[in-house]
């Protein structure tokens, strides 16, 4: 199948999929705001996959800076809040 309009972001096709030209397939963190918006539809609901869990973890081996788990204090609650969890 060829694509009809080829960018470079989830925003773009977006744009793209509300103007008509077709469908886009993105992220659904990507299409909450335009869903909500009522600027694109989801099709296909039958098929979107369920939640699936979310952890915080350091990457890399060795000492994790002290930064990091302060990063993650500060994310989770709006992650929380943000996932319905």
């Amino acid at each position: 199948m060829r694509s009809r309009l080829t960018v470079n972001t989830a925003k773009r096709r977006q744009d793209g999929a509300a103007a008509g030209l077709g469908v886009t397939r993105d992220l659904s963190c990507q299409v909450d705001q335009p869903v909500l918006d009522g600027k694109i539809e989801i099709v296909l609901a039958d098929y979107v996959p369920g939640p699936a869990p979310v952890s915080l973890a350091p990457a890399g081996q060795g000492l994790t800076p002290l930064k990091a788990p302060m990063l993650f204090c500060f994310a989770a609650p709006g992650l929380r809040a943000r996932l319905g969890a």
